[in-house]
């Protein structure tokens, strides 16, 4: 790429990419964000990138929690309100966190969504006596994901712990960005404002996290979720013979080409396990133009 062409980039050419993203195919987008547009971008900078990432996410119409469709408020039907919350709580706890769909400090949401009546009082009152009360009942809950091999239920609580702690501390504004990891002082540039020219970063981090290049340091519920989205990444895994069959298809892609296209669709894929669906794909192309 010409030098001229990377000075006249305009930052709206990395929304217009971003944007034009398929969710399907990439499900952690906004986690993801600043390594695709790497990837698009060769000559883009790890610092520009996580910058023009984190406009891009800031720029995003906040979606909440989708709309349920199912309306669960007639099977726990109640005279008393509060009754009939904390039924209703346990209903959307096992529908919606159990299975993975949300997790827990969302369930405030989605209790808003079946009794609009509540204040936002009450439904933070209702919300904190159900996480109390669940406690004595499972060991799992206030927790991030599921216990594991990697990471055992004392680590996934402390890390749900410390997410509350920071998002306590938190705009509304900052919610997303401390979830997904990225330093809400800075919008994840590591610059302060008219710092930028400087060439240094001047972030010095939020609360008790540091920043690191636009990231807080030590925010162990964001290493956690990443690691529970590479094993469902991996759940959902075809198999190296069928993404195999669907790569060999793509007219006049070259072997570098195609690694790039497989660390973006798949980033669980290591170095070694890219280089054997390459393999697969020649072997594949070789047989059909026999």
């Amino acid at each position: 790429m010409k030098l001229f062409e990377l000075k006249n980039r305009q930052p709206d050419v990395y929304d217009k990419y971003l944007d034009s993203l398929d969710p399907k195919q990439h499900k952690y987008i906004k986690a993801q964000s600043a390594e695709l547009l790497q990837k698009r971008f060769p000559d883009l900078e790890h610092k520009e990138a996580i910058s023009h990432a984190a406009r891009w996410i800031m720029s995003l119409k906040k979606p909440g929690i989708e709309p349920v469709q199912e309306n669960l408020l007639s099977l726990v039907k109640e005279n008393d309100s509060r009754d009939e919350a904390l039924k209703l709580l346990k209903v959307l706890h096992t529908k919606y966190v159990k299975s993975g769909q949300y997790n827990a400090f969302e369930l405030p949401g989605l209790l808003r969504q079946h009794m609009p009546e509540l204040s936002k009082q009450e439904v933070r009152q209702y919300a904190g006596e159900f996480f109390d009360s669940y406690k004595a009942e499972s060991v799992n809950e206030n927790m991030i994901g599921e216990p594991d091999n990697y990471y055992d239920a004392e680590e996934r609580k402390q890390a749900y712990s410390d997410l509350q702690d920071a998002l306590s501390t938190s705009s509304r504004w900052q919610e997303d960005m401390i979830k997904d990891g990225i330093c809400p002082e800075c919008s994840g540039s590591s610059y302060m404002d008219g710092d930028e020219e400087n060439g240094e970063d001047s972030c010095y981090g939020f609360g008790n996290y540091g920043c690191d290049q636009g990231e807080m340091e030590g925010a162990s519920w964001k290493e956690i979720i990443e690691f529970d989205k590479r094993q469902a990444q991996r759940k959902q895994y075809p198999g190296d013979e069928e993404v195999a069959r669907q790569y060999a298809r793509i007219p006049n892609a070259d072997i570098h080409t195609i690694s790039q296209q497989l660390q973006a669709d798949y980033p669980h894929l290591s170095p070694r396990g890219r280089a054997r669906v390459q393999n697969l794909i020649n072997q594949i192309r070789s047989k059909s133009s026999d």
